[in-house]
């Protein structure tokens, strides 16, 4: 059973962390702040203390002086990297009266560590905006506040910023001296598959004799299937095999379609774990690969997908998946192999 005291230390590590970048980021000079970074805490207070705060630079336009505002309660906040004593009068300088007015509670929300005292800050603009010292947050404030939240908050919180924290944490990032930085998007980019592909003189003189199809005709269709296959990912290329698993097994009777169907509902249902079916359907069908139809289009009231196989189908009159599928019965093939590896050694 996962605790409270779970949550609690796995919270509390995030957000030291990301203060622990941004004080990083203070000593080379990178004392700038992105709005992800606001709405990050935007989010985090909210959960903690039950606050409205919203952004804000969305959809107004922002005086100086503060980031997030509770106009409910009366709160206005800026998030800053730097939490020294000059710059918070700084901040405390430029509010409005206006802005004072609205916002009676000015809290400042420092990214990075704030000092241990601030008696230097100006008396005048502490006056000025009724300021409290106690109101000089940094994550620790954050951590403490926490810890009393029930178990169920604590969930919810940790599912938050577990979701956030790795955007975050990238966003705050020091480049390197080349102007590169540690992340890229091409550690989290799928590699481009690499086909393996035979000669096909196997698969050609069994098209051959079926068809009269030539060798340039078998491996410009093997070519072409390769190539709209690669163009997905690799998970949806799992969802294509899948369904060629899962099609119904009726008997050819002069279309492919007769043979390589399958049921909309009854995909769902085997797939109900899995959140994003429709995405992949499209890009299957948008490819080529799939054909939908509708319930008023079959005569039978189901909604079904069929099976193609890209724009290679043409070269074959659209039944290479006929050819294929009797060419790896009688071999023995794996159909995760061809779709999903993209191994045609065995042709």
């Amino acid at each position: 059973m996962i605790t409270a005291g779970y949550f609690i230390g796995q919270l509390l590590d995030d957000l030291a962390s990301i203060g622990g970048q941004v004080a990083n980021r203070n000593k080379v000079g990178m004392t700038d702040l992105t709005k992800l970074l606001e709405n990050f805490y935007r989010d985090i207070i909210n959960d903690i203390f039950g606050y409205s705060l919203k952004n804000a630079n969305e959809g107004r336009s922002n005086a100086p002086g503060l980031d997030l505002i509770d106009d409910v309660r009366g709160i206005g906040i800026q998030v800053t990297s730097q939490g020294g004593s000059g710059k918070i009068s700084d901040m405390l300088e430029v509010l409005t009266a206006e802005q004072i007015s609205l916002y009676p509670r000015i809290v400042i929300m420092i990214a990075g560590t704030k000092q241990k005292s601030y008696t230097g800050l100006r008396q005048e603009f502490i006056d000025k905006a009724k300021f409290k010292i106690e109101d000089i947050w940094d994550y620790t404030d954050l951590c403490k506040a926490l810890v009393n939240l029930p178990l169920d908050k604590l969930q919810g919180l940790h599912q938050l910023v577990s979701q956030q924290v790795a955007r975050v944490k990238i966003e705050l990032e020091i480049p390197n001296e080349d102007g590169t930085f540690a992340t890229g998007i091409e550690q989290y980019a799928e590699a481009i598959p690499r086909e393996r592909l035979s000669d096909l003189k196997k698969f050609a003189a069994f098209l051959h004799a079926d068809m009269e199809a030539t060798e340039d005709d078998t491996r410009k269709f093997v070519e072409t299937f390769v190539a709209d296959l690669k163009e997905l990912p690799r998970i949806t290329r799992e969802i294509f095999e899948y369904m060629w698993t899962r099609r119904e097994r009726t008997l050819h009777r002069g279309a492919a379609s007769d043979r390589y169907k399958v049921s909309h509902t009854k995909l769902e249902r085997l797939l109900e774990r899995y959140r994003d079916l429709e995405g992949d359907l499209r890009l299957l069908n948008d490819a080529g690969f799939i054909t939908t139809y509708a319930p008023h289009e079959t005569g039978d009231g189901s909604f079904f997908h069929v099976l193609r196989e890209g724009s290679a189908s043409d070269l074959l009159d659209r039944f290479g998946l006929v050819y294929l599928d009797q060419f790896m019965t009688e071999h023995g093939i794996e159909s995760k192999k061809v779709f999903v590896s993209l191994d045609f050694g065995e042709f």
